[in-house]
Order: structure tokens, then C-alpha cells, then sequence
């Protein structure tokens, strides 16, 4: 019995000091947005179009910004939507478009990502795979921050599905 405490005790100590040695994991690095059209007037809202340059691959997102109504701003919240991500959000109907309303009136800002391809869709014969391509999401998602939110107040995101992907691949 004295025995097997005394490898459980250098199995659990070597387990330990191998956790103490590993480093941060590596973070990809983030591309570049920049916008190529608009802000154009979408149905009492802006929308601006970006092109999302990032290591080996590119993209173009539509953005529709909801600019908070009346309260003084309370923070940004982008919205993400499923499968490739290419529907705003307030497509999922009456509710939906009513949910916006009402964080805009409380004082949010809304952003609607809607990619103008499918954000996992890499280049044909490619294979960037899913850590590459969500670098795309991130950039936005970082240039919203800096562009639109400027730091004040909540920053959050929301997301279904693919959009959830989206979300959960941000550094």
C-alpha cells in the first residue's frame, strides 16, 4: 500500500509541475477591416459594408447598426446569426426585430453581422479549417470595438448556432 501512495504522489507531482511548465496558448492574430461602402440609411438603422483581410483568407460582412435611442448609451451588442452566418438576426421575424427595438430603447447599440458568404467557407480546395476562418468574426468583432463602441459600457454578443461558433472562436 506504501508502495502505490508513493506513485500516486510522483505521478500527481509530475502532473502538477507539467502544469506549471505550459506556456499561454499561441493567439492567432488578428486580420484588418476596413470599410468599402456605406454607412448607407437600411430601414432607420446604418449599414456599412467591410472587407475582413486576415492571414490567408477574406471576407466581406454587412453590418447593420442600430444606434441606441434616447437613454444615454448603455454599451454595444452584436448579433450573430446560424449556419454561415449569412441572415441579419431580425430576419428571424416580428420578435426578433421587436428585441432590437426594445435594447435600442434601453439604450444599446445593435450590430447585425450577415457575412456576404458563409464565414466557414474557405477558399475553394483550401483548407484553412475553423481556427483560421473564425479569425474573420474576431476582426469585426475588434473593429466594432474600436470603431463603433468606443469603450463604453457593456460589450457582448449573441449568437445561434453558427453564430455561437462565431462567438466562441474570438480569441
Amino acid at each position: 500500500m506504501r508502495m502505490v501512495g508513493l506513485v500516486l504522489t510522483i505521478v500527481l507531482a509530475t502532473f502538477v509541475s507539467g502544469l506549471a511548465a505550459q506556456t499561454e496558448p499561441d493567439v492567432r492574430p488578428l486580420g484588418q477591416a476596413r470599410v468599402v461602402s456605406g454607412p448607407v440609411d437600411c430601414d432607420g438603422q446604418r449599414c456599412v459594408t467591410v472587407e475582413v483581410a486576415c492571414p490567408d483568407v477574406a471576407d466581406r460582412a454587412l453590418l447593420k447598426i442600430g444606434q441606441a435611442a434616447g437613454l444615454p448609451a448603455r454599451g454595444t451588442i452584436v448579433f450573430t446569426t446560424g449556419g454561415g452566418g449569412t441572415g441579419l438576426w431580425e430576419a428571424f421575424g416580428t420578435e426578433a426585430r421587436r428585441v432590437i427595438a426594445e435594447l435600442r430603447r434601453a439604450g444599446f447599440r445593435t450590430v447585425q453581422i450577415r457575412w456576404l458568404r458563409p464565414w466557414l467557407a474557405g477558399a475553394p480546395g483550401a483548407l484553412e479549417g475553423v481556427g483560421r476562418l473564425a479569425c474573420r468574426p474576431s476582426t469585426v468583432a475588434r473593429w466594432v470595438y474600436d470603431n463603433l463602441h468606443g469603450g463604453a459600457g457593456a460589450y457582448c454578443a449573441t449568437g445561434n448556432s453558427g453564430g455561437a461558433g462565431q462567438i466562441s472562436y474570438m480569441p
